[in-house]
Order: structure tokens, then sequence, then C-alpha cells
């Protein structure tokens, strides 16, 4: 039922239906990692924050769970722990592409160009389709000064997807 109200973006509803889950079962990592997106949606994300914390304790290997957690504390400003989450998700799902792009991006801030690269080249093996991955890699590639592999990289971005005028 969250679910279901959230893609009608009947938000409210959906954090009812997620907490109604959690509380009957508050070892189901799911129902926490939704409710944690819900609440995120809705600009809680200290709530959520604390939603995706709920879903990795209750199934520590629950690598989307990990991810999102990352991404909550990159939000909040906590890059270091935004990382470590990042880090946590792909060495249990070496192919978790939220968290290898959201690393990249953290490390390409970070002026970590290199390591941007080669995370933005292992999510792009997961899902060559990505149209928005092959762009933020060619404005990586583009950073490091790799014109001719940043040139490539836009033409693909806009070859998987023409109506982006920044590719």
């Amino acid at each position: 039922l969250g679910i279901l109200c959230a893609d009608a973006r009947a938000m409210d509803r959906a954090i009812a239906a997620f907490r109604r889950a959690t509380s009957l079962d508050p070892g189901y990592a799911r129902a926490w990692n939704n409710l944690g997106n819900a609440l995120r949606e809705t600009g809680a994300v200290v709530e959520g924050e604390e939603a995706f914390a709920r879903a990795t304790c209750a199934d520590p290997a629950y690598a989307l769970g990990w991810a999102n957690l990352g991404v909550a504390r990159r939000d909040l400003g906590r890059d270091d722990d935004a990382a470590a989450a990042f880090e946590r998700s792909i060495a249990l799902d070496p192919k978790q592409r939220l968290a290898l792009t959201a690393l990249a991006g953290l490390r390409r801030g970070q002026g970590r160009i290199d390591e941007a690269a080669a995370l933005y080249e292992r999510a792009l093996a997961v899902e060559p389709r990505d149209a928005n991955a092959w762009l933020l890699y060619a404005g990586t590639l583009a950073e490091r000064d790799d014109l001719e592999a940043a040139t490539r990289a836009y033409a693909e971005a806009e070859r998987r997807d023409p109506r982006l005028l920044r590719a």
C-alpha cells in the first residue's frame, strides 16, 4: 500500500502505511527503507536518515539501504559518513549503481577525479544505458583534461538521451 501511495504521490498516506508496516514488523528492512524514501521525498531528511539507519540495523546486508543512508547523509552535509555508507553498500553489492554514482559525485567534489572516473566507469558497466551517468562521467573526464574521452562520453550521453541539453 505504501508503494502504491508513493507512486501516486500521496506521500502522507505512503508514510502512514510504511510506519504501520514497521510497527507491525520492526525487522522489516525494506519497509524502513521505503519509509526513509517517502520521508526524504517530503523534505524530512533527518527522519529519512533515521529510517534508513533502522533499515541497515534490521538487515546489515541490505545494500540499497546503505546506499540510501549515504544519500541522506550526503544531503545533510555529512560527506564522510555518506562515503562510509556508500562504501559499505558497494562492499555488499559491487553493482549497487546508486552507491557507485553517489560516491563518484562525492569524490569528484573532493577533487579526487581519478577515483570518481573509475567509480562512474563501474556504474556504467552495470547500466550502460544511463544517460545521466554518462553525462556525469563526461564532466569528470573534462575536469581531468581528458577532452577526447570526455567528448566521446558526452556524445554517448546525448545518444542515450537526446533531451540532455548539457550533453
